[in-house]
C-alpha cells in the first residue's frame, strides 16, 4: 500500500521551503515561506485525505495532522 503522506521541509539547495509526497521523487513545490508552504500541503492533505507532516529547518518533525480516517484515534 502506497504511503498516504505529504512533508513540508527545508531544502537546503534551494534555500526554500518545498512539500513533497512520500515516496515521491519530485517535489510538488517550492515557497520563499514556511507559512506558504504549510497552507499548500495542507490544503492539498484535506482535498485528498493524506497526513501532514511539518519538519524544522534542522529536519526534525515538529507538527503532524491526519486528514483522513484514522486507524488509532487517540484515547479520550
Amino acid at each position: 500500500m502506497a504511503t498516504r503522506e505529504i512533508h513540508t521541509m527545508w531544502s537546503s539547495d534551494r534555500g526554500q521551503w518545498m512539500n513533497q509526497r512520500e515516496g515521491a521523487s519530485r517535489v510538488s513545490g517550492y515557497f520563499d515561506r514556511k507559512e506558504q508552504a504549510v497552507t499548500s500541503a495542507q490544503t492539498t492533505a484535506r482535498r485528498e485525505g493524506l497526513e501532514w507532516i511539518g519538519h524544522r529547518k534542522d529536519g526534525q518533525i515538529n507538527e503532524r495532522n491526519t486528514y483522513r480516517a484514522d486507524p488509532n484515534p487517540p484515547q479520550g
